[in-house]
């Protein structure tokens, strides 16, 4: 499935300031799978609260041949560990939390009372 058409040419500004047309990051997404050997993927650019860029390329299923796309539901697995640290991190900048702090300071866990290891937990 092609990005969505309706989406402006120029809608990026790479880490570097420059402007990255929705056509370059096409090629750009094609290239990397074709030299990868990636069978499908699906990819949302989202900016200032919006979606800039959707796309869904190749098959979600490698038996099936069924196709992705941008609607496509995805096994996080072990990706969301990443998420929930970047997150916890928001919380640390925003002053929310103190990563030093141990964890049950910010929820009681009644059931771990007779263990004192986790009073220990930060």
């Amino acid at each position: 499935m092609e990005s969505d058409p309706r989406q402006p040419a120029t809608l990026l500004m790479a880490a570097n300031g420059t402007a990255i047309d929705r056509n370059q990051l096409d090629a750009f997404v094609d290239h990397q799978m074709r030299e990868l050997q990636i069978p499908g993927l699906a990819l949302a650019v989202i900016g200032d609260g919006r979606i800039l860029y959707t796309a869904a390329r190749g098959v979600a299923n490698l038996d099936s041949g069924e196709p992705l796309t941008p609607e496509s539901v995805f096994e996080v697995a072990s990706l969301s560990k990443p998420v929930f640290a970047w997150l916890v991190l928001q919380q640390v900048a925003a002053g929310l939390i103190d990563l030093d702090v141990p964890l049950h300071q910010y929820q009681a866990l009644p059931e771990l009372a007779d263990d004192p290891r986790h009073l220990r937990i930060t």
